[in-house]
């Protein structure tokens, strides 16, 4: 398994937030440039970099909402 620092995580996720993410919560993925947002984000980062970094955006988000079984779920997932 690959290990990969904090700082080339948080660049994928930073990528992932400003490409990606708001193209799909704003316009789900029915627009053409929803539809490209995906597969332009994969091509620009190794698959399991983007693994990783999505398991670690998801963590965050479990630990903001609170949800102790969805902590324990994102945390169970890190370094698969």
């Amino acid at each position: 398994m690959a290990s990969y620092t904090s700082a080339y995580l948080g660049q994928i996720v930073a990528d992932y937030q400003a490409n990606v993410e708001p193209l799909l919560l704003s316009e789900g993925a029915t627009t053409p440039a929803a539809l490209k947002a995906g597969p332009a984000f994969c091509g620009r980062w190794p698959q399991p970099a983007i693994k990783a970094a999505l398991d670690a955006l998801k963590t965050v988000y479990a630990v903001r909402e609170g949800n102790p079984a969805a902590i324990a779920e994102a945390i169970s997932n890190l370094g698969r």
